[in-house]
């Protein structure tokens, strides 16, 4: 791992709701997966509808009401967001080349960002195979700019559900090394926000990170994430991460 200090920008949300901190960007992959043998040109991804449907999860006494997250392709002002469909993620494991086709972008050799692991990535496939948590989606970044040249896949982020906290949702993101410090993630999680909010019951973004890294909260305060102490304890959060919280506009957070 790389000195604290570098201007990485990231959080991943990992498995089973249990939130990565931000880290530098020098953590690589767990393991390998292959690269693409060719970029494609491909086709451009259709947009998909947004909307919610229900999902009821057993509470101890009761029936708790849950909207699920439908993929909701986001456009922002360099970047494609395209929801994570199951056969994207699996072909983020097994085919770069197919991955390249259903993104419509180059896939670079350095794929994938910090912290979106075998394990990681695994379970994404899970929840989403299972839609074991109905507020999970996960974005892939694709970056859109014709005075950069073409679509090339730059980062990854999206949200789950927070243990215990049914108002509350997650926040992760990753981006790759070589596209750090161009304010992508600034640009993505503003969006991804919005996002978040547009789900009923939603009323916290919580994300965490170190305390050194300047770089990632820097992004949190860029879209208004205020400091919230030390992240919970338990819950697979890592220990030694602050907590970071952005409170739906209207509820007095």
């Amino acid at each position: 791992m790389k000195p604290a200090g570098i201007n990485a920008c990231m959080v991943f949300v990992a498995a089973n709701g249990r939130m990565a901190p931000a880290v530098p960007g020098c953590r690589g992959s767990s393991g390998q997966r292959r690269e693409p043998d060719r970029r494609h040109p491909a086709r451009r991804p259709s947009r998909a509808r947004s909307g919610t449907d229900k999902n009821h999860t057993a509470g101890d006494n009761h029936t708790q009401t849950v909207k699920t997250m439908k993929p909701l392709h986001i456009r922002t002002e360099r970047l494609d967001l395209i929801p994570a469909t199951l056969e994207i993620l699996e072909s983020d494991r097994n085919d770069h080349r197919e991955l390249a086709h259903l993104l419509a972008a180059a896939v670079p050799g350095a794929w994938p960002p910090p912290l979106l692991d075998d394990r990681t990535l695994e379970e994404f496939i899970r929840m989403a195979a299972r839609n074991a948590d109905p507020r999970f989606v996960t974005w892939y970044w694709v970056r859109d700019e014709p005075a950069e040249g073409g679509r090339v896949l730059v980062g990854s982020g999206g949200l789950a559900s927070a243990p215990a906290e049914p108002g509350t949702v997650l926040i992760g993101y990753s981006v790759l090394e070589e596209f750090q410090c161009r304010g992508y993630a600034t640009e993505a999680v503003r969006h991804i926000v919005t996002a978040a909010f547009s789900l009923p019951g939603v009323r916290r973004v919580l994300a965490t990170t170190y305390p050194e890294l300047v770089g990632s909260i820097r992004v949190l305060e860029k879209n208004g994430f205020v400091p919230a102490g030390p992240a919970p304890a338990g819950e697979g959060f890592e220990e030694g991460t602050l907590a970071y919280v952005l409170e739906r506009p209207g509820t007095g957070g």
